[in-house]
């Protein structure tokens, strides 16, 4: 039921990261004010509902999942092997690319 919104979600910061590299921003408050957005707080009742009938997937892995498909993260935060959110580069996901934002 998510892969629409996945996708999405994942072109949706390629495209927010590209331009923001392009304008000099600070790609950490970038990325934190994207997790921000998705921060909630919801009883096990709750997500357990929306595991069984949203599109979107959960929040923290709304975040976490497109954050690690991301290569400027891993530079902005310092991530590397052996990391919680470490994903090798052959396995991250790669939709469109982003370095043919003009």
């Amino acid at each position: 039921m998510t892969l629409s919104e996945n996708i999405a979600d994942l072109g949706a910061l390629q495209t927010v990261t590209a331009v923001a590299e392009k304008q000099d921003e600070d790609l950490a408050d970038v990325y934190r004010n994207w997790a921000t957005i998705w921060a909630k707080l919801a009883t096990p009742d709750l997500e357990k509902n929306y595991l069984l009938s949203d599109v979107y997937a959960p929040s923290p892995v709304r975040v976490n999942a497109v954050f690690s498909s991301i290569a400027a993260f891993y530079d902005s935060y310092g991530i590397k092997a052996g990391d919680p959110m470490y994903v090798a580069p052959d396995d991250r996901v790669a939709i469109w690319q982003p370095d043919t934002v003009q």
